[in-house]
Order: C-alpha cells, then sequence, then structure tokens
C-alpha cells in the first residue's frame, strides 16, 4: 500500500472519507425509517381507536334516537293518563259539590 503520488494518497483519502460518509448515512437512514415506522404504527393505532370511537358514538346514537321514539310514546300514554285522572276527580269534586250543597 505505498502511494507512488499525491494523486493517489487524495483518492485513497477520499475513498475513505466516501465509505465513512456513506456508513454514516446508512446508519442515519436506518434511525430515520425507525423513527418513521414508529410514526405509522402511532397514527395506526389511533386511527383503530378513532375508528373504535365512532362504532361507540354510532351506536350510542342508535340507541337514544329508538329510546327517543319510545319514550315519546310513553310520554304521551302519560300524559293521556293524567288527563284522565284529572277528568275523574274533577266529576268526583263536582259531585261532592253538588251532595254537600244538597244536604245544606
Amino acid at each position: 500500500m505505498y502511494f507512488s503520488t499525491s494523486q493517489d494518497l487524495f483518492f485513497f483519502v477520499l475513498a475513505v472519507a466516501i465509505a465513512i460518509l456513506t456508513a454514516f448515512m446508512v446508519w442515519a437512514l436506518f434511525y430515520i425509517i425507525m423513527i418513521l415506522r414508529k410514526g405509522y404504527n402511532a397514527v395506526n393505532e389511533i386511527e383503530e381507536k378513532l375508528a373504535s370511537l365512532d362504532a361507540l358514538f354510532t351506536t350510542v346514537k342508535e340507541h337514544l334516537i329508538h329510546s327517543s321514539s319510545s319514550l315519546k310514546v310513553l310520554v304521551g300514554v302519560v300524559t293521556k293518563l293524567i288527563e284522565v285522572i284529572q277528568k275523574r276527580k274533577q266529576k268526583k269534586t263536582t259531585k261532592g259539590d253538588k251532595k254537600s250543597t244538597d244536604s245544606a
């Protein structure tokens, strides 16, 4: 490994420098790829969790819609029941008023 000219020495040093630079770039590229891979996995996990949350909210929404329609019917029935009870009370009070005025 004798160098006959300074140009041979220059090319040797240049080759070593390129080899070191290449090794550094491969190492850096490896770590960049690993960082991007972790980021990709994290984004996929977040997307999966958001999809499951969306499914949960959709299910809750559907249940609330079905419950609200049932609740409307129930409220209507209770309202009619209250009206019937109030009419009966009014009839009883009017009958009771007639009895009390008749006996006086």
